[in-house]
């Protein structure tokens, strides 16, 4: 993880999440960013492969990532 501020923001970037939203979630939390950002893929994570995990993720993504005004995202090519 990368982390900066900018401007008095702080500015947190995550990568590669792969299914595991709720590490992603918990960084999120305690970091506590004015802005965050995470890079994609969010999706296959080579061991949490079962259709239950990618709607979970999806879930989260929609429900709860993106319509936080402070969360950006790309979307990386595990998940095309």
């Amino acid at each position: 993880m990368l982390k900066f501020s900018s401007n008095k923001q702080k500015i947190v970037i995550v990568a590669d999440p792969h299914n595991h939203y709720e590490k992603l979630d918990t960084i999120l939390r305690k970091e506590d960013g004015d802005i965050n950002i995470c890079l994609g893929d969010w999706f296959d994570s080579f061991n949490l492969d079962d259709t239950s995990n990618y709607i979970s993720t999806a879930k989260y993504l929609k429900d709860v990532f993106l319509p936080n005004p402070k969360n950006y995202t790309l979307f990386g090519n595990h998940d095309l």
